[in-house]
């Protein structure tokens, strides 16, 4: 009776390993922090890295076109996202400039191509004049938004598009220095921009919500 007591306690030893090592092997994906508080603390990612590469569009370019990459830049350490552009090998940086906007546009959902653009190629500086219709001037997403870039406030978005414009600009045509403009005044007059130093180039502003890395 002994004998037949220890060997039914081995085979219930051996079925509970087994059930443990089969529950290593579940799908743990749906576990773990889903979503991230971003710059102005009022727009969220999804389980998004510090930097993540989003759907390329490589395979969409030409042979003979030059491969960029544009940045969406949501908060710092959580949520710095890219994605490739193309653009023609002979485009000036002027174009270039256009060709990442209209890739942030068309990826985040948000009017990043509604500017006047001016480039001083002696100078080494780039100046960004939105307009009316744009995202930053307006603060307003699209009725639609983009599951990824879910804006709840105008501050919010305003952040986000001018950090991503910057940090794609100077990621694709080199060390320039940008600057900011809102229907030809400073954005200093938008709300939650006030005493934000326009002088200074936005690349180089120690401002807390200037996030380029």
């Amino acid at each position: 009776m002994k004998k037949a007591t220890t060997i039914l306690a081995v085979i219930t030893a051996a079925a509970m390993t087994l059930t443990m090592f089969a529950g290593c092997d579940s799908d743990d994906s749906g576990t773990g922090g889903d979503s991230s508080t971003t710059t102005a603390g009022n727009s969220t990612t999804s389980g998004e890295s510090a930097t993540a590469t989003d759907e390329s569009v490589t395979s969409d370019l030409d042979d003979d076109m030059v491969i960029g990459t544009v940045y969406a830049v949501m908060s710092t350490g959580v949520g710095i996202k890219e994605q490739d552009f193309g653009y023609d090998a002979d485009s000036d940086n002027d174009e270039i400039i256009d060709k990442i906007a209209q890739s942030l546009e068309e990826w985040t959902y948000l009017n990043f191509t509604s500017f006047d653009c001016s480039v001083d190629e002696d100078g080494k500086s780039v100046t960004i004049d939105w307009d009316g219709d744009s995202a930053f001037v307006t603060g307003e997403a699209p009725e639609e938004q983009h599951d990824n870039f879910h804006m709840y406030d105008a501050q919010s978005l305003r952040w986000f598009v001018l950090n991503s414009m910057c940090l794609s600009i100077i990621e694709n045509i080199g060390e320039y220095d940008v600057y900011f403009l809102a229907n030809g005044a400073k954005i200093s007059t938008f709300e939650g921009f006030e005493g934000f130093d326009t002088e200074t180039a936005y690349n180089k502003n120690s401002h807390e919500y200037v996030i380029l890395v």
